[in-house]
C-alpha cells in the first residue's frame, strides 16, 4: 500500500532499513530468526523509513524446529518461505535459520522493486512446487530495479541456504545503491513513534 501511494520512495533505502533490522537480529548469539519476513510485516514511518514488525514466531535458537501446519500456510507467507522450510524433515519439522530470513528478504526486495508479491497470481500449491523445485519468481522490469538488484534477489533465492547472502552483505549492497542516489541519511531508522 505504501509504495502504491509513494511512487518516488527510495526503495533501496527501505531495503537497507529491513536489512539492518535483520543484521541486528542475526547478530545475537544465538541469532534471532524472524521467520516471517514479508512486506505485510514492514511499517514505513512518516519520514519513509522501514521498520520490521511481527516478531510472534521469532526466537533465539541456532535452528528453529517448527511443525508446518495448515495454520502456517494460512498466514499467507508461502511466497516468502524458503525450500528447506517447505520440505521439512521426515516427521514434518522445518528448520529456520538466518539464511531462511534472507530467502524471505529476497521476496521483500521483489515487492519493493517489482511491485508485486513473489509468484503473484499463483495458488499456494503451485508456489510450493515452484519453490521446492528451485524456481524463482518471474522477472518484472520496472524503473526501480536493474540487473544488479535482480541478481541480488536471485542470490537470496539460492536453493542452498549457504549460497544466500548474509544480512550484512544485504546492508552493504543496498547502502552502495543509496549512496549512488545522492545525499540521503542512511542511519538506522530510530525515530519511530511508539505512542500511536
Amino acid at each position: 500500500m505504501f509504495l502504491e501511494n509513494n511512487y518516488g520512495a527510495n526503495r533501496s533505502l527501505l531495503a537497507v532499513d529491513v536489512a539492518q533490522a535483520l543484521y541486528f537480529l542475526h547478530g545475537w548469539e544465538p541469532p534471532i530468526v524472524h521467520t516471517d519476513i514479508k512486506g505485510d510485516n514492514i511499517l514505513v514511518s512518516d519520514s519513509q523509513r522501514a521498520c520490521l514488525i511481527d516478531f510472534g514466531f521469532s526466537t533465539a535458537k541456532d535452528t528453529i524446529q517448527m511443525h508446518v501446519t495448515s495454520t502456517m500456510e494460512s498466514a499467507h507467507s508461502t511466497p516468502w518461505t524458503p525450500p528447506e522450510v517447505l520440505e521439512g524433515d521426515s516427521i514434518g519439522h522445518s528448520s529456520y535459520t538466518p539464511k531462511s530470513d534472507m530467502y524471505a528478504f529476497g521476496g521483500v526486495c521483489y515487492e519493493l522493486f517489482c511491485g508485486k508479491t513473489p509468484f503473484y497470481g499463483c495458488a499456494d500449491a503451485a508456489i510450493i512446487f515452484r519453490i521446492v523445485t528451485g524456481k524463482v519468481p518471474d522477472r518484472i522490469d520496472t524503473p526501480y530495479q536493474d540487473d544488479g538488484v535482480w541478481s541480488f534477489m536471485e542470490e537470496c533465492w539460492d536453493r542452498e541456504p549457504n549460497g544466500r547472502p548474509t544480512a550484512q552483505q544485504a546492508v552493504d549492497f543496498f547502502n552502495v545503491r543509496v549512496q549512488d542516489v545522492g545525499d540521503i541519511d542512511i542511519r538506522p531508522a530510530m525515530e519511530w513513534d511508539y505512542s500511536t
